[in-house]
């Protein structure tokens, strides 16, 4: 069975960065840089891009801290990246707060290579990108 699929090269945040929760990423460039393939162990793909990588790392984070406290049906999660650090993250209203402290926790350790030459990172359940 052969599925439809898309390689995203690089995106811009949809959600503007002004309304983004900042995150600590003043220590950014002391933070060793983490390989995507080997932080996540794999892809669904055999030779995934970078945007690819980023938005899984996202999308990792994403449901490891959610669990079962929401319903992830048409949600977007962006995550803003500088140098391959997250620089802010976008939530959907009605997140629990619980939630954004885990994802913070999570970003604000975080420095991928995957994510050094992209603007953007996401996990979303809408309908396109």
């Amino acid at each position: 069975m052969w599925y439809a699929s898309h390689a995203t090269c690089g995106r811009t945040c949809v959600s503007p960065a002004t309304i983004g929760i900042a995150l600590q990423a003043a220590d950014c460039d002391s933070r060793p840089i983490v390989s995507c393939r080997d932080d996540l162990g794999g892809s669904f793909t055999d030779d995934p891009t970078a945007q690819a990588l980023f938005d899984e790392e996202v999308t990792h984070a994403v449901a490891l801290c959610v669990g079962d406290n929401m319903s992830m049906i048409d949600v977007l999660f962006e995550v803003s990246a500088a140098n391959g650090c997250p620089r802010t993250l976008a939530v959907p209203a009605g997140v629990a707060p619980a939630v954004v402290t885990c994802l913070k926790a999570r970003f604000e350790r975080a420095r991928w290579d995957c994510a050094v030459p992209l603007a953007c990172g996401s996990y979303n359940t809408g309908h396109g990108d």
